[in-house]
């Protein structure tokens, strides 16, 4: 099924709210709303993500929206920093958050965030890192728009997570 997204738009810090509840989403919080995000702002981990978004070097977003202009996903990459609390990127590989509204996945929206922030990201990078949980359906939709698990850690959960890299 085929999702009705009319817009991918290059995110920009007015996206930031939008990217927390995001943020949420891509990493297990729950349900989104403004506990999570609470909680989001709170982890010093999960902050780096999305905090100041804009500002950063190398900070590349796609948002996607429906005809009514209401956002349905966001995928936007983040390179680590020096000392950062970043466990995977460093200034050179960016790494990858993604997630979709609820009521809109299973709908390609995904594919299309992923697919444009590629298109985006080529002619700067060479590759794009993530980690995933183990056992989540969305290793095997990583694995099918072309990423290779590249090893295997402990999350901040306490359970096993693949770091996935894709070359562009």
């Amino acid at each position: 099924m085929q999702a009705d997204v009319v817009t991918l738009d290059v995110a920009t810090p007015a996206d930031e709210d939008f990217l927390w509840l995001m943020l949420t989403y891509a990493a297990t919080l729950g349900s989104g709303g403004a506990d999570q995000v609470a909680a989001a702002k709170a982890d010093g981990y999960l902050r780096c993500y999305v905090e100041a978004w804009g500002t950063r070097p190398g900070d590349l977003g796609v948002i996607a929206r429906n005809a009514a202009g209401q956002p349905l996903g966001a995928a936007w990459l983040r390179l680590g920093e020096s000392g950062g609390p970043f466990k995977l990127s460093d200034q050179t590989v960016p790494e990858l958050a993604t997630a979709v509204v609820p009521g809109a996945r299973g709908k390609g929206v995904g594919t299309q965030l992923l697919t444009a922030l590629c298109a985006h990201a080529r002619p700067h990078y060479k590759h794009i890192i993530l980690s995933v949980r183990d056992k989540s359906p969305a290793a095997r939709f990583y694995e099918r728009l072309g990423w290779r698990v590249f090893k295997r850690m402990q999350n901040r959960v306490g359970g096993e997570s693949l770091v996935m890299l894709l070359a562009l």
